[in-house]
């Protein structure tokens, strides 16, 4: 599942829930695909809050509580 990083959180979303209603696949692999997600999608947030760092740094107070 090396595509993981390319793919939108929407895509994401989808592919979980193909892979839920998917009837062939055993829990254990089921288990193992959502893992594999949820750690694309952890990556994806934590390099958007470190980005989210970088952009305000130097900035004042008042502007920095107005980004969310």
């Amino acid at each position: 599942m090396k595509v993981l990083d390319r793919m939108s959180l929407r895509q994401l979303g989808e592919l979980r829930h193909q892979i839920q209603s998917e009837k062939a696949l055993a829990y254990d692999q089921k288990k193992d695909f959502n893992s594999q997600i949820d750690e694309a999608l952890l990556r994806r947030e934590e390099e958007q809050i470190l980005q989210k760092v970088k952009d305000c740094q130097g900035k004042p107070y008042h502007v920095i509580s107005r980004i969310e």
